[in-house]
């Protein structure tokens, strides 16, 4: 891990990016460019897409596709750590 003494602990944490490709909210590209400088930076950082969601698709409860979808994701990030 890289080391940058000025930034809060936190920054080094490892992060999962859950974004619908289709969010007219936060556009997908936001996803791509936190994820794409994280992993510059040495930060550990994962994307999952999913496919045809929009804005706050987790929101939609766990029955939902898109929401089944990403809680699994996010189950197996964190059963990882």
């Amino acid at each position: 891990m890289a080391e940058h003494k000025d930034e809060p602990l936190l920054l080094y944490y490892p992060m999962l990016l859950v974004h619908g490709t289709v969010d007219p909210l936060t556009p997908p590209e936001q996803a791509e460019r936190l994820h794409a400088h994280r992993r510059q930076l040495g930060l550990p950082c994962e994307v999952v897409w999913i496919p045809e969601a929009t804005h706050g698709f987790l929101m939609d409860g766990p029955d939902d596709p898109h929401a089944a979808q990403a809680l699994s994701a996010i189950r197996s990030f964190l059963a990882l750590r």
